[in-house]
């Protein structure tokens, strides 16, 4: 009888350990799959920050150079009525 009784502790026990290691395997995929989760929404969240970056640098470049055209055309109407009066005078 204490020989079937201490069976069917050892069985028990090793059913105990199973469980215990499959838990532990199972929390271990469980947080590589969240750590996986958030370092794709960490290097998307990177990726929006570059893209906005990116497209603000190009607007206020493209604003630079709509600048520079007006400030050139003004400099070329300048050069203009300055070439007439010169004309005028002579």
């Amino acid at each position: 009888m204490y020989i079937l009784y201490s069976q069917l502790l050892a069985t028990h026990k090793a059913e105990l350990d199973g469980l215990e290691k499959s838990l532990d395997l199972d929390r271990e995929r469980q947080l590589a799959a969240l750590r996986e989760k958030l370092e794709a929404k960490r290097g998307q969240r990177l990726d929006d920050q570059t893209r906005k970056q990116e497209l603000s640098i190009q607007k206020e470049l493209l604003e630079q150079k709509k600048e520079l055209e007006q400030v050139q055309n003004k400099q070329v109407c300048l050069l203009c009525v300055l070439s007439w009066l010169y004309i005028a005078m002579h």
